[in-house]
């Protein structure tokens, strides 16, 4: 007699998602130390995607200088 397994297919990776809008705001600076933000994630349909708040500190506040994309990169 031999015991029969069911198995169950999942989709293991989903589709992309786009993000083409980007919210950033400041919530806390520390200037030199470091800073806490707000950021927003969004779809071209305008679907907030994900948000969340971080603490961007040390190494990573002082590479920030003025280019923005970086906060993207992190989020």
């Amino acid at each position: 007699m031999t015991d029969k397994i069911e198995i169950k297919q999942h989709q293991l990776v989903e589709d992309p998602i786009i993000i083409t809008k980007v919210a950033v705001q400041v919530i806390q600076l520390v200037l030199n130390q470091g800073c806490k933000l707000n950021y927003q994630l969004f779809q071209s349909d305008g679907k907030l995607v994900k948000n969340g708040i971080m603490d961007m500190t040390g190494d990573d506040y002082a590479a920030w200088s003025n280019d923005d994309d970086y906060v993207i990169i992190l989020c």
